[in-house]
């Protein structure tokens, strides 16, 4: 079986990046669902990032006057070293979330500090089965993993379980269901609470 190890990189010709309030440029926005996006950045010095799947980093935004500062797992996967992507999900009374849907656009930069957490089935000893759940937008990390997984073609058992409020709330559905037609040892289960007419599974 295949270890779990981050990608071959030759660190002596690229630089790391490193945070302490280091800016990250947004090089992509894309809408997931009808109030969720992915934010994509990059190192404005053109870094690579060196995390664990499941791991976060904290952003520090200037909002209105105000020196905000939220932490998001990022959803990529470290296997893509040169961009990570956070995805998260406008909330009613949130600050930052309705910032960043609002206002953020490619071209703009924001700090973060270091990449940080000991959420990550990379640092467990490698097995033969796993199982991911998750529920709305508590996916973001077991996609981390899914794609690490899936891009270094880890021989492994995946089963990922995802729930959802309504079929229109399934985040990265499209991408889940092309990983399970092309991949034959991943699965993945959507549950919703509240399917529509059209809805098909659980």
């Amino acid at each position: 079986m295949n270890e779990l190890v981050f990608p071959n990189i030759n660190i002596e010709s690229l630089d790391r990046w490193v945070g302490d309030l280091s800016p990250l440029k947004c090089i992509e926005i894309k809408d997931e669902t009808h109030n969720v996006k992915s934010f994509t950045f990059k190192s404005k010095k053109d870094a690579w990032f060196q995390f664990l799947p499941g791991q976060h980093t904290t952003l520090f935004l200037n909002i209105e006057g105000n020196e905000v500062m939220r932490t998001y797992t990022i959803a990529s996967s470290p296997t893509r070293p040169y961009t990570i992507t956070i995805t998260n999900k406008r909330m009613k009374d949130g600050v930052v979330t309705n910032w960043m849907h609002d206002s953020l656009k490619i071209g703009d930069c924001v700090d973060a500090l270091n990449i940080g957490g000991s959420f990550s089935v990379a640092l467990d000893q490698p097995r033969s089965k796993i199982l991911l759940m998750s529920g709305g937008s508590g996916i973001t990390p077991m996609l981390s993993m899914t794609r690490y997984f899936i891009d270094l073609s880890i021989n492994v058992d995946l089963v990922f379980i995802h729930n959802a409020q309504s079929p229109k709330d399934l985040i990265s559905k499209e991408e889940l269901e092309f990983y399970e037609l092309h991949q034959t040892n991943f699965k993945r289960h959507f549950i919703c609470d509240k399917p529509d007419a059209n809805w098909e599974g659980p």
